[in-house]
């Protein structure tokens, strides 16, 4: 399942110059993958995160929920937006419309990364200290 969900998001990000900075990887307790690129000063990112839900009935078999969020960062500031949150069933993963669903999540992301400038990083990191 992840193999087939890795090979769409990174088709999709490779039509927009994003490239996968690794694998599918557990990272807060999601399934992670980011698309990653540098262009006009910014380094701009998507991410995919697929989280197990409990299912409601046996028969439903697994269930996640797919988050796509999407931003650019530079130096001290970033901006990062939550684009879509989709509830989905193992079994419906790949269904021709929630495929489409995903596809259209994933260019949002990237649509919105692309356009961000750097006048829209709005928010800042913490600033590092020592003990």
């Amino acid at each position: 399942m992840f193999e087939d969900l890795e090979q769409l998001v990174c088709k999709l990000g490779k039509e927009r110059s994003f490239a996968p900075l690794g694998s599918f990887g557990e990272r807060h307790g999601s399934w992670e993958l980011t698309l990653y690129k540098a262009s006009d000063g910014l380094e701009r990112f998507v991410s995919v995160a697929l989280t197990s839900l409990p299912a409601v009935r046996a028969e439903q078999g697994l269930s996640y929920e797919l988050e796509v969020r999407a931003g650019a960062e530079e130096a001290n500031r970033f901006l990062r937006r939550l684009i879509s949150q989709l509830q989905i069933s193992e079994r419906e993963l790949f269904h021709a419309a929630v495929r489409g669903r995903i596809e259209h999540s994933l260019r949002s992301g990237m649509e919105f990364a692309d356009e961000t400038r750097s006048t829209d990083l709005t928010e800042s990191y913490l600033p590092t200290h020592s003990l």
